[in-house]
Formats: C-alpha cells, structure tokens, sequence
C-alpha cells in the first residue's frame, strides 16, 4: 500500500477518533517514511499529550527532528525515549547517530554500548559502533565490531567500504585494496568508493591505473573535490606540475580544505596561487 493511501485510510478513521493517540503516532511514522517532519511533529506533539509516557512518541520525534537537522532537539527526544524504555536497543543506536552529527563520538561509543546491553544480537549497533571506533581512532576495536557486523550482511557495500579505510589505518594497504573493490563491485554507482579505491592502488604502487579510474570518476562527476585533489596530488607526484597546479587551483577556488601535512606544504608551495589562497 502506497503510503498516501494508509495516511488517508488512517485520516478517516480519525474523523470519529481524533483523540486516539495510536492512530497518531501511525500517521506520524507514515508522515516520516515520506520525510515529511513538520506533518509528523504536529501529530506527534498531539500524541504526546494523550501519550506522555510512550517511548515510541518521543523516539519518533527525535527522528522527525533529525530529518529537518535540528540535532539538539532530536538527542533530548532519544534521552526522554530512553529514559522510559532502556531496553530498545534501535533508539540508542538513533542517538548515536545524533551524536555523530554533533561531532560527539565518544558519547556516540557510549550510547551504542549501552544499545549492546539491551540487545546485543542486533547487528545494527555494530557498524556504527565501528564507526565510533573509527572517529576515535581506535582502529582495531573497530575492525572488530565491523568483523561481527560483515558475517551478518557480507554485501554491504559501505560496510566493506568503511573496513577499506580500517585496514588502510592499520597498514594493510593490500587487505584495503581488496576490500574497496568487493565494495566497488557492488556499489559502482559510488564516486566515494571508486575513489577510494583508486587510492589504494595508488598507495600500493599503481599509480598510472589509478590516475586513469580517477578520471574515469571525474567524466561522471566533475566537480568531484576530493577526486580533484587526489588527481592533482598523483599528477604531482609524476611530475605533471602545471594540470596539477590547475587542479588544486580549481580545488581550492571551489572551497577545498586540503589536509595539513608535510607533505601537502611541499606540494602547495608549488603551486603558487593556491599556495596564495591558503595564506590569506
């Protein structure tokens, strides 16, 4: 059933019940299956105050929240669901997502620990749990978490992406290779995982193959930063100066924030413009 169809199949049997707090919270999840938050709010807020005790009411509310970005609003929504119901292991992982967004990752790891007390078979909490991990720079805990969550969804993409990057942290440029591929050939609508892909082989030697799949991505997506600026570097490294000093111009003119490093200040003061921009 369409959703427009169950909202009004729902809105008709509010016509004799307007005060049946379950019907509202049903409409409301339907209104932010569709992304439609404010409709959701208004038939939340009015659930609430014939359901102030439910921890679904307030749980779909930070949801609703989130979606219009108003992230503060959307973690006191989570802790207020929590607070009435500490066993729905779902609801910690929402609020760790909130976190994430507010750049709080350590209080991310704790909200996921405590959706692993409540139901530690869901495979959901592990993921982002790794990712928490990753943030923190806790490298192999969060191979760990994302070894537990692969065995259960061995074909997602972006898991294998995110264990690309884990193992490149450790030094595995080969296992990340590997994994960016499996990801890649899943996923081969992703410019993010082309590209990090194409790095990967950069990083273990191949740089002319990666050159050639980073413009590859660049034909689709052409204002790619991050492709841009890996381009630029490459081409740099080969001694191609003068695209790469275009590159990183365009990069830069595009708001590009390139990573300070000892090496990017080498390459930078090459490029005398960007070089330039950066000082101002």
């Amino acid at each position: 059933m369409k959703y427009e169809e169950a909202i009004n199949k729902v809105s008709k049997l509010m016509l004799t019940r307007p005060q049946d707090g379950p019907l509202l919270l049903l409409r409301a999840t339907l209104y932010i299956d569709m992304k439609q938050p404010l409709l959701a709010l208004a038939d939340l807020v009015s659930a609430e105050t014939l359901m102030p005790s439910s921890p679904a009411v307030h749980a779909n509310k930070g949801t609703a929240y989130f979606l219009q970005d108003n992230f503060e609003l959307s973690l006191n929504s989570y802790e207020q669901a929590i607070k009435l119901d500490s066993n729905i292991s779902d609801i910690y992982i929402n609020k760790s997502k909130v976190l994430f967004k507010l750049r709080r990752p350590l209080e991310a790891l704790e909200a996921l620990n405590g959706a692993i007390k409540s139901n530690k078979q869901n495979a959901n909490i592990y993921i982002e749990r790794a990712r928490a991990h990753y943030e923190l720079g806790q490298y192999r805990q969060a191979k760990d978490d994302l070894d537990i969550y692969i065995r259960s969804y061995p074909d997602d993409a972006m898991a294998l992406s995110l264990m690309g990057s884990i193992s490149g942290k450790l030094g595995n440029t080969k296992e990340s290779y590997n994994f960016f591929s499996q990801a890649a050939d899943l996923k081969p609508e992703s410019s993010v995982v082309a590209l990090n892909r194409a790095v990967a082989l950069a990083e273990l030697g191949d740089r002319d193959t990666a050159i050639k799949e980073i413009r590859t991505i660049l034909t689709v997506r052409p204002k790619f930063l991050p492709a841009m600026a890996n381009l630029s570097e490459l081409l740099f490294l080969k001694g191609e100066k003068s695209e790469s000093c275009q590159l990183a111009q365009e990069a830069t003119e595009m708001g590009y924030a390139w990573v300070e490093s000892e090496w990017d200040s080498v390459f930078l003061s090459s490029c005398p413009f960007v070089n330039r921009r950066l000082l101002k």
